[in-house]
């Protein structure tokens, strides 16, 4: 489990997972703005959320906004906290 810190009525991680390097599908490797391989990027969110992690980066140039409608799919299973 990681560590977290108490910012008001919060318990955020000290560790976060950043979503700008999410896997790709591999034929699109290459290309500016390739898809979220959904089921590689899956399990290292399950990872992450099943060791304490509550910290999610993302921006809206991580894979052109596909990093946060992924996120938002990722961690739907999830209790909200």
């Amino acid at each position: 489990m990681v560590d977290k810190r108490r910012f008001k009525d919060v318990e955020v991680s000290l560790l976060g997972l950043g979503t700008m390097r999410l896997p790709c599908e591999t034929e699109q490797k290459r290309e500016s703005n390739p898809n979220i391989d959904y089921e590689k990027a899956q399990k290292l969110v399950d990872l992450a959320y099943k060791n304490g992690v509550n910290y999610y980066d993302t921006a809206y140039m991580y894979h052109c906004g596909k990093s946060e409608k992924f996120i938002g799919h990722a961690l739907k299973k999830y209790p909200r906290n």
